[in-house]
C-alpha cells in the first residue's frame, strides 16, 4: 500500500514538472514574438479638414537636351547629357488628405558632356546646375483604401534657369546659359510615420524647353577672343528618383 502511494506521488510530481515546463516554454514563445505594432490611426478630423502642407525631396536626376546653334552662318546640331543630385522644397495646403496644391523650388547639380554635329569627339567634364520655381499639386486618390492610401500622383509647371560650364578643356572656357520651362509628372508612395508626417519615394519625368546662348572664349586672350552663339529649338527630358518627406 505504501509502495502504491509512493508511486502515485512520484507520478503526480513528474506530471507537474512537465506541465510547468510546457507553460514556461509557451511564455518564452510569446515573448519571442511580440504583438505587431498597430498602424497609425488618422482621425476623422484630419480626413475632413485642411492643414499646412510641406514636402522635402532628395535623390538623383538625369537629363538629356538637344537643339541647334547658329554658328558662323551655319546651323549646327548640339546635345547635352548629364546627371546629378536632385531635390525640391514645396509648401502649400493639404485639403482633406486628398489634394495638396503648392508652390516651391527645385534644383539639380551634376556633370555631363556636350557634343556638336561638327565635332568628332564629345566635350566632356562639363558641370551644370538647374534652379526652378514651380507650382503644382499632389493627389492622393486612394486615401481611404487600406494599403493604397499613401499612393499619389503629382503634376507640376515650372520656370527657371540652367547653366552648363567648363574651364578644363585646353585653354578655352565654355558656358551655356538657358532659361527653362518644364512640365513634370510624378508618381510615388508614402507611409505614415505619425498622423501628420509620412515618408516614401517618388519618381518623376519632366519635359523641358529651353532658349539661351552658347559662349566660349580663349582664357589667354579674353575678352579679345570671345564668341557668342545663339541656341534655339532646345528641348529635353529629365527623369529621377527621390526620397520624399511629407507633412499633411
Amino acid at each position: 500500500m505504501n509502495k502504491i502511494a509512493l508511486a502515485s506521488l512520484f507520478t503526480i510530481a513528474a506530471f507537474s514538472q512537465v506541465a510547468f515546463a510546457g507553460s514556461y516554454d509557451n511564455n518564452l514563445y510569446e515573448d519571442d514574438y511580440p504583438p505587431e505594432p498597430k498602424p497609425v490611426e488618422i482621425s476623422e478630423y484630419q480626413l475632413t479638414h485642411s492643414s499646412f502642407f510641406m514636402e522635402a525631396d532628395l535623390g538623383l536626376g538625369a537629363q538629356s537636351v538637344d537643339g541647334y546653334i547658329h554658328k558662323d552662318g551655319k546651323i549646327v546640331g548640339t546635345a547635352f547629357d548629364g546627371d546629378g543630385l536632385a531635390g525640391a522644397f514645396n509648401f502649400g495646403i493639404n485639403i482633406k488628405r486628398w489634394i495638396a496644391p503648392y508652390l516651391g523650388f527645385s534644383f539639380v547639380f551634376g556633370s555631363g558632356h556636350v557634343s556638336f554635329d561638327s565635332a568628332d569627339d564629345k566635350l566632356k567634364n562639363f558641370s551644370f546646375y538647374t534652379l526652378g520655381a514651380n507650382i503644382g499639386t499632389l493627389i492622393f486618390p486612394f486615401r481611404n483604401v487600406d494599403g493604397m492610401s499613401g499612393l499619389f500622383l503629382g503634376f507640376e509647371l515650372g520656370v527657371g534657369g540652367v547653366e552648363v560650364s567648363s574651364d578644363k578643356l585646353d585653354r578655352f572656357d565654355y558656358l551655356v546659359n538657358n532659361s527653362r520651362f518644364l512640365v513634370t509628372i510624378e508618381l510615388g508612395h508614402v507611409w505614415d510615420l505619425t498622423p501628420r508626417w509620412s515618408a516614401g519615394i517618388k519618381g518623376f519625368v519632366s519635359f523641358n524647353s529651353f532658349n539661351g546662348d552658347y559662349d566660349y572664349y580663349d582664357s589667354d586672350y579674353y575678352p579679345s577672343y570671345a564668341y557668342d552663339y545663339e541656341m534655339y529649338d532646345l528641348s529635353g527630358v529629365s527623369i529621377g528618383l527621390m526620397a520624399t518627406l511629407i507633412r499633411r
